[in-house]
C-alpha cells in the first residue's frame, strides 16, 4: 500500500490504490495495519457521506476517513508530527 501527500496538504494522507480493488477491502487493510501498529480506534461515526474514526497513536490524535462515495480512505492529522509517524507505519509495509 503506497500513502502520498497532495503539495500544499500537509493534514492528509492518502492512499493509491494500484489494483483497483474494492474501498472496503482498502479500508479494511488500513484499520488492520494501524490496529497492530497499537494504534486505538474508536467505533466509526457514520455520516452521510462518509464513516469518520477518531483514532490516538502515542497519545496524540487523528482521523481516518472513510468515503463511501467512491473515493476510498485518507488520513487527517492537525499535527504533522503525527501525520509524520503515520507516513511512517505506511510506508514500512
Amino acid at each position: 500500500m503506497k500513502v502520498f501527500h497532495m503539495d500544499g496538504d500537509n493534514k492528509r494522507l492518502y492512499f493509491q490504490n494500484f489494483s483497483h480493488r474494492p474501498d472496503e477491502e482498502e479500508r479494511d487493510e488500513i484499520l488492520k495495519i494501524l490496529t497492530s501498529a497499537r494504534c486505538i480506534i474508536e467505533k466509526p461515526f457514520m455520516g452521510p457521506d462518509c464513516d469518520l474514526y477518531k483514532c490516538k497513536i502515542d497519545g496524540e490524535d487523528f482521523s481516518i476517513i472513510y468515503t463511501i462515495d467512491g473515493d476510498g480512505t485518507f488520513l487527517y492529522a492537525d499535527d504533522e508530527t503525527t501525520l509524520s509517524k503515520l507516513d511512517e507505519i505506511f510506508n514500512l509495509e
